[in-house]
């Protein structure tokens, strides 16, 4: 009995997807378009265009692009048979940025560990992994010291499925408790200082967090307190640090907090982004202090 061929009807759907939702500066991205008409089948998205919103540091190749210069948001659009499709794609780190915990071994609270060891949270393979058992306790922390104090832009963690529901990341320039007290790093920046913590917004197994950073620090901290079942315990994948000795140079796309303002109002303390006090600050992008606010400043 022969089977009839299915009717193919005009394209009624296009969908755009890429290889990689968050990349590096110059990470190469994968475009894919798929059209269905309205049964659902397939089509040969023919004749397929790309358009990009959020900057001209996208190069394109074909469907694969990259983005070349800001971190921040690019809308990737794709048009073809007369339908539009779009998605986003997050640059999250500078071009000077680099992995600062790869190849580390972490400190965690051994006598939780029921699976893996802290290196494979930090070896490159996302198949590797570091599990904790939550009988006795949700609460686990994994510690690692960078060893001096950097700008950090950019963390990208994962979980497995057995993730954590409720965890926190922290940034420090003094040690946590868990090292002992002859670990506590001096702070020797001249710069403001503050402690930053990160949490996650939806629960899943992948989180990225992004900054751009006003201050270093030298302690990175991952903390749990719930996990989405106690009996899977919880299993971190892959931790990755991203950040820079110097201040980044190449910011955001859409800094929110820049601020313009007049020389005329110079009367708080300003840093350039090297961390060092300016009195008399040029045209430029600074950091400004005042109290205990600290933010990023354009002067005119």
């Amino acid at each position: 009995m022969e089977h009839e061929s299915p009717v193919i009807g005009e394209a009624a759907d296009l969908t755009l997807s890429v290889s990689k939702s968050h990349v590096m500066i110059g990470e190469k991205v994968i475009l894919t378009a798929i059209a269905k008409d309205t049964e659902g089948h397939y089509l040969p998205a023919d004749g397929v265009k790309y358009s990009v919103e959020g900057g001209d540091d996208v190069i394109f190749e074909g469907n694969v692009f990259s983005i070349e210069t800001l971190k921040g948001e690019r809308i990737i659009t794709a048009e073809a048979d007369g339908l539009k499709a779009s998605v986003s794609v997050y640059a999250i780190a500078s071009p000077e940025a680099e992995n600062l915990i790869a190849g580390k071994a972490g400190v965690t609270d051994t006598e939780n560990i029921q699976g893996g060891t802290v290196e494979n949270v930090t070896d490159a393979d996302r198949n590797s992994q570091l599990e904790w058992a939550c009988g006795n306790t949700e609460e686990h922390y994994l510690i690692y010291d960078l060893g001096a104090e950097y700008y950090i832009e950019a963390i990208d963690l994962l979980f497995e499925g057995a993730y954590a529901t409720d965890f926190t990341v922290s940034l420090t320039a003094a040690a946590p408790a868990e090292l002992g007290a002859n670990a506590l790093a001096a702070q020797t920046a001249v710069y403001p200082y503050q402690d930053k913590v990160f949490t996650p917004t939806a629960n899943n197994t992948q989180h990225y967090f992004i900054q751009d950073p006003l201050c270093k620090h030298r302690y990175v901290t991952l903390r749990t307190t719930k996990a989405l079942n106690t009996g899977w315990g919880i299993k971190v994948r892959d931790l990755k640090v991203y950040g820079t000795e110097l201040n980044p140079t190449h910011v955001s796309t859409g800094v929110e907090d820049v601020i313009v303002e007049d020389n005329a109002d110079a009367h708080v303390e300003y840093y350039n982004l090297n961390g060092q006090r300016v009195e008399n600050p040029a045209a430029g992008l600074y950091i400004r202090r005042q109290g205990n606010k600290v933010t990023k400043v354009l002067v005119k």
